[in-house]
């Protein structure tokens, strides 16, 4: 037996399988009780937090919008209580650190490895190539040289970066190009918090252009 209903603007079957058929032929009562929970899955849509008949749920009125509209208005507040939190409270900094070290722990680090086989290397030349490349690298990242303030390491910069992540919600790294006497690279590394980064001029947000992030007509 098939059993429709409709909820607002969606109708909803339910049929019932051999299972609740053998039931209803027995208890009738708890055989209906079976539909109703059904329906009740059906309007959830299948998850319980959208669910419009638990108490819980019943009364709670989300905010409808994409991601940029939801989040934009509140965002300097967010950010602002996020440093509160960070400066006096000591169970939110503990937190943070807990997760910095977990995730960063000593610092991620290059692990060079070629396709030997594409660019026709033998193993030597190809150890040898991996070998230089890690020693570029450290050259650059474990030196104060690669910030340009020249301020902090890359292992430094790293934790840097997912503090600002977890404090502002998002952070942003230029690779600014910078010859300075003593210095092996010109390539340089700079942090800018997530809430420097605004609309030019204080221009309204727009399809292509939201909290200072400009995207072309397919969100790219």
């Amino acid at each position: 037996m098939k059993y429709e209903a409709r909820f607002g603007n969606k109708t909803l079957s339910v049929e019932e399988n051999l299972i609740d058929r053998a039931i209803r032929y027995l208890d009738p009562a708890r055989a209906n009780k079976r539909v109703a929970a059904r329906f009740s899955a059906a309007v959830a849509g299948g998850y319980v937090g959208a669910s419009i008949s638990r108490r819980q749920t019943l009364s709670w009125v989300a905010q409808k919008g994409d991601a940029d509209a939801v989040i934009l208005s509140d965002l300097p507040t967010l950010r602002e209580r996020s440093r509160d939190l960070l400066r006096n409270e000591p169970l939110a900094v503990g937190a943070v650190n807990t997760v910095v070290t977990n995730v960063v722990g000593t610092g991620l680090t290059l692990k060079s490895q070629v396709d030997r086989d594409v660019l026709n290397l033998t193993e030597e030349q190809a150890d040898a190539w991996e070998a230089q490349a890690e020693r570029e690298w450290h050259l650059f990242f474990d030196s104060p040289e690669c910030d340009l303030a020249r301020t902090l390491n890359g292992v430094s910069q790293q934790e840097l970066a997912l503090r600002q992540v977890i404090e502002n919600g998002d952070v942003f790294i230029l690779m600014p190009n910078l010859i300075r006497p003593g210095s092996p690279y010109g390539m340089k590394l700079q942090m800018i918090e997530g809430d420097r980064v605004c609309n030019k001029d204080g221009v309204q947000d727009t399809a292509t252009l939201a909290g200072g992030v400009e995207r072309d007509s397919y969100g790219a």
